[in-house]
């Protein structure tokens, strides 16, 4: 289970308002807490003693977790309940009337803390049925407390019914988005905006064949009510506990002189810029990575799009990293009570045909948001402090560690770390995220100027980069080892093993 899982069953739960649709579209799970029968199954004003019980103890579990966790691995700001806000909580939680209340008083626990890999599984979080393994074809972002759309994919239900990037959905199957937005709508930390995002995803998830009114107000604020039938996955997809189906998402291509033109950009004696798009960190998905970075190697610079990419395999990120990366420079490390594991990345030295090749070495962009987490942080993070890429969007999730699970009494489900992930400058990315280091990342009003501000801010930095930065070197004679990389920053570079 994944914090960014976790979050979204908590979201969920905690939310508020219900729509009691009927047509096939996931309801917000906000009412599910008041449904929830305590005691056997009787609805009860006030909690029995054996629920109390089991609450007091469930609250005990999770403060002997916290106050349990090794210094090595407590983060920067970690505070360590006072005991008047312990006994204050405990009470609050052994007297709550209903699920909704004890998990509103652990997450404050966990919240004075400064905890952010702590999270509460609601027992009841997954509806009846699926959660939703339609697709409409939309990303979604909460910017300046509205939901903007950030991405449109081609030949999706979306597209066709004419959706543009920059649109901002009002309401979805007549429930206003500010019911999933509005509890949210100061969030300041990554662990509050990825609750905040999370909730945003599952709101709007529906099943196949389900046609769903949505509200929207285009670029130019003209409301837009359009009918959308959502449709399959037209990719593999996985599933993360409470998120919506993840699509198995691996491509490339080429910026094309009328994308150019969309974004707002010249084209004239424009670098030949690749992207690549990876949804998640799947082993699978390695041999579309490795061709697509092929097919890039003679681009003047390379976008790597991560955007909503939550995670997977971490250790792929070394090896994905060695495409960019001629030494075995480091990403982090992570460090555990057992462990501590070392993120090195690994040059790959042979194309996907074994012929001799030079990791790239033009300049690397990579793109990151709110569903941006976990392996994918750790990646661009590591390529930022080595000083091999420059990131755009974000902030990133700030959701970084690994984490386990342990059932409670009350039968909920506490998600926590088990280690602590530093970058390769010995920053933490647990709590903060990566975020867009050349300027602020772009606002409501790019978004509504610019279909992709963020890919457009990207082309513009390879574009800065491109006169003075050398172009991927030819590849090596066959038979001869390549050289290491020399754009690779000596002083990242570790003494030999």
């Amino acid at each position: 289970m994944t914090l960014a899982a976790a979050i979204a069953a908590t979201a969920l739960s905690l939310g508020t308002g219900a729509s009691g649709r009927t047509d096939g579209a996931v309801p917000p799970a906000s009412g599910m807490a008041a449904t929830v029968q305590l005691d056997g199954g009787t609805p009860q004003d006030a909690p029995s003693k054996g629920v109390m019980q089991a609450q007091e103890r469930s609250f005990d579990r999770v403060l002997a977790i916290v106050q349990a966790i090794p210094e090595s691995m407590r983060p920067a700001g970690y505070a360590a309940p006072d005991a008047a806000t312990v006994a204050a909580l405990r009470e609050q939680a052994r007297n709550a009337q209903d699920p909704g209340a004890f998990r509103a008083a652990v997450t404050q626990l966990l919240a004075s803390t400064g905890l952010s890999h702590h999270a509460i599984i609601p027992h009841d979080a997954v509806p009846d049925g699926d959660v939703g393994e339609g697709r409409h074809g939309m990303t979604l972002a909460v910017i300046d407390g509205q939901a903007v759309v950030t991405r449109v994919e081609p030949d999706s239900p979306a597209a066709a019914a004419g959706v543009e990037p920059g649109w901002r959905l009002m309401s979805f199957s007549g429930d206003p988005l500010q019911m999933v937005i509005a509890p949210h709508l100061h969030a300041r930390t990554a662990r509050e905006r990825l609750v905040q995002q999370q909730a945003l995803e599952t709101f709007v998830a529906a099943r196949p064949g389900v046609l769903v009114e949505m509200e929207f107000l285009d670029r130019g604020g003209v409301p837009r009510m359009l009918d959308i039938t959502f449709d399959e996955p037209t990719v593999p997809t996985i599933r993360f506990g409470m998120l919506p189906p993840i699509p198995a998402e691996c491509g490339h291509r080429i910026i094309e002189p009328s994308e150019r033109k969309a974004l707002g950009l010249g084209d004239a004696a424009a670098p030949r810029v690749g992207v690549i798009r990876l949804g998640v960190w799947m082993p699978t998905l390695a041999p579309c990575i490795d061709g697509a970075v092929d097919a890039l190697r003679d681009c003047d610079g390379i976008v790597l799009d991560l955007r909503g990419n939550p995670g997977g395999l971490g250790l792929m990120a070394t090896g994905v990293a060695g495409h960019f990366l001629g030494d075995p420079v480091s990403l982090g490390r992570m460090v555990t009570p057992a462990v501590t594991l070392q993120f090195p990345a690994n040059p790959r030295l042979v194309d996907t045909k074994g012929n001799p090749v030079r990791p790239f070495a033009g300049p690397l962009a990579i793109l990151v948001d709110g569903g941006t987490a976990s392996t994918s942080e750790i990646f661009a993070a590591g390529l930022e402090d080595v000083g091999r890429a420059e990131i755009f969007g974000g902030p990133s999730a700030g959701a970084a560690l690994p984490s386990i699970t342990t059932r409670l009494d009350n039968g909920d489900v506490l998600l926590y770390a088990i280690g602590d992930f530093r970058s390769a400058r010995g920053r933490a990315i647990e709590g903060t995220g990566v975020v867009q280091g050349t300027d602020a990342p772009p606002a409501l009003a790019d978004y509504i100027a610019c279909p992709d501000p963020v890919l457009r801010d990207a082309l513009r930095w390879i574009e800065s980069r491109s006169a003075s930065a050398t172009a991927t070197p030819a590849p090596a004679p066959a038979g001869e080892p390549a050289p290491p990389d020399a754009t690779a920053p000596a002083a990242a570079t570790p003494s030999s093993p």
